[in-house]
């Protein structure tokens, strides 16, 4: 009975981790990269 909870419990939490990398892989790749570099230029002047 615990194996088998086991068993279904991980390819779940597996599933669901490759979900959200595929998720953040595909915004990164929605945004442009010169909008990615304008923020992250603003982020650094404004923690000056």
């Amino acid at each position: 009975m615990l194996f088998s909870i086991c068993t279904s419990q991980v390819p779940q939490t597996f599933l669901k981790e490759t979900l959200r990398h595929i998720f953040f892989v595909w915004l990164l790749l929605k945004v442009p990269c010169h909008l990615l570099f304008y923020s992250s230029i603003v982020v650094l002047l404004a923690f000056n």
